[in-house]
């Protein structure tokens, strides 16, 4: 390892070496190995100036542009303000955005039932939807408050009629009401979709608490993914 050429390719397969579960890394986990290594040699660099930076030679693809984005705090208040003034969607539009604030995705949002909410405590127990896993998430304040005015206590908090029993055509139908209210809200940027408002809630953790509390809340088991 005392050469450079040595050290490169040391260096080189660390950055690519798979992840934990045995897969392929992903290219922005690929950078981010490459970052470490760089803070590593410059603290080194400058502890003993004849210290080189094997990784300098080392070049990597770009990283991808992100394809889904989080929305803004101000969008999320424009999407509420959407949802509580339509009138044609009713309950069922502000029910989605409450939920899905809570980081519920389309696949979960049909399956909520009444008994999954705990608006005392402010959570909401959300069964799993493939491949995310079944967890226990806090609402938003506006999401219990919301939900706290409208709560029967029983049945699905998303009314679910027998044209919808296929859980496909479910998640359809969650995906294309928040489609519509994003759109109505005057949020039409290309990298905006549903889950932008579950990342959203997934950005408040990463901010708030670190990667690990997005990845639980988001119901990923992947760091990289997360």
């Amino acid at each position: 390892c005392s050469s450079d050429l040595a050290t490169s390719i040391h260096c080189g397969q660390f950055m690519w070496a798979p992840t934990r579960r045995g897969k392929p890394p992903s290219l922005h986990t690929v950078h981010l190995r490459r970052t470490v290594l760089r803070a590593v040699y410059k603290t080194l660099h400058d502890i003993d100036g004849t210290v080189v930076d094997p990784t300098q030679h080392l070049t990597l693809p770009g990283k991808p542009t992100m394809g889904t984005r989080p929305l803004t705090d101000k969008e999320i208040v424009q999407l509420r303000t959407t949802a509580l003034t339509s009138t044609r969607r009713g309950w069922r539009a502000v029910a989605a955005v409450a939920l899905a604030e809570a980081t519920a995705t389309t696949g979960e949002l049909h399956q909520i039932r009444w008994e999954h909410l705990d608006i005392e405590q402010g959570t909401v127990s959300l069964p799993g939807a493939d491949p995310i896993h079944q967890r226990t998430t806090t609402l938003t304040d506006w999401g219990r408050g919301v939900l706290n005015q409208h709560a029967p206590g029983v049945g699905f908090v998303i009314e679910r009629s027998t044209e919808f029993a296929d859980s496909h055509v479910a998640q359809a139908s969650m995906a294309n009401l928040l489609a519509r209210l994003l759109n109505e809200a005057g949020i039409r940027d290309s990298s905006v979709k549903p889950s932008s408002i579950r990342l959203w809630a997934g950005r408040q953790q990463l901010d708030a608490h670190g990667i690990e509390a997005a990845a639980r809340a988001l119901g990923l088991d992947s760091l990289d993914r997360t």
